[in-house]
């Protein structure tokens, strides 16, 4: 630090030095503020519980396919921006893989599901209480 009772130190250098520290206090943060927003910026999924973040992904899944396709699928899993859906047919899980992955996506991200790149389409139930009825 510049000693302001030096009478060799200019006006400036003084604004200079009080700017400089200035930026060096803001940028001090704790360090669990640095990871969460590399976790936030890398792996965005990370930051919320699983069983949030799926159901998010559920609230807005029959807007995004529309009712025909929604009541044949279900997303299943959605970690580290890819997400798994079941299908209930193999013809549709192919179809939607080949034909509409993409605006699926493009879709989600519209509708505020950041970070995803990938959708997985697989067979299995299309109904959470399937395995309940069986």
């Amino acid at each position: 630090m510049i000693d302001p009772t030096d009478q060799k130190v200019s006006y400036l250098e003084l604004e200079l030095e009080k700017i400089r520290l200035k930026r060096e206090k803001e940028s001090l943060q704790p360090l669990s503020g640095a990871l969460k927003k590399l976790v936030d910026k890398f792996a965005p999924t990370h930051n919320k519980d699983a069983v949030d973040g799926i159901q998010g992904v559920r609230k807005i899944w029959a807007q995004v396919v529309g009712q025909g396709i929604s009541k044949h699928t279900l997303p299943v899993r959605w970690k580290e921006g890819k997400l798994t859906v079941n299908v209930d047919s193999a013809p549709l899980a192919t179809e939607l893989k080949t034909f509409a992955e993409r605006s699926i996506m493009k879709n989600l991200q519209e509708e505020g599901l950041d970070g995803i790149h990938s959708i997985h389409f697989q067979n299995g139930p299309s109904d959470l209480n399937s395995d309940l009825n069986n």
